[in-house]
C-alpha cells in the first residue's frame, strides 16, 4: 500500500507507468535489465502513452522525469 494521496499531483501515476513499461519491455527482451541510458526512449514513451491512458492529456513532463 502507498501512502501517497491520491490525485495530489505528486506524479506517482508517472512513476508506476514507466515501471510498468520497463516491466513490460524487459519481459519482452526489447529492454535490458536495468535498463540503459540508451533504451530510456523507448520506456518513455511507452510511459507517455500510460499516462496518456490515465489523464487524457498529460504534458509529459512527469512521465519523463520518472524514467
Amino acid at each position: 500500500a502507498s501512502e501517497l494521496p491520491v490525485g495530489a499531483g505528486l506524479g506517482s501515476s508517472a512513476a508506476f507507468c514507466a515501471a510498468a513499461a520497463a516491466a513490460l519491455l524487459a519481459s519482452l527482451g526489447l529492454v535490458s535489465t536495468p535498463v540503459q541510458r540508451a533504451e530510456r526512449a523507448i520506456v518513455n514513451a511507452w510511459a507517455y502513452c500510460g499516462e496518456c491512458v490515465v489523464h487524457g492529456k498529460p504534458s509529459g513532463l512527469d512521465n519523463t522525469i520518472s524514467v
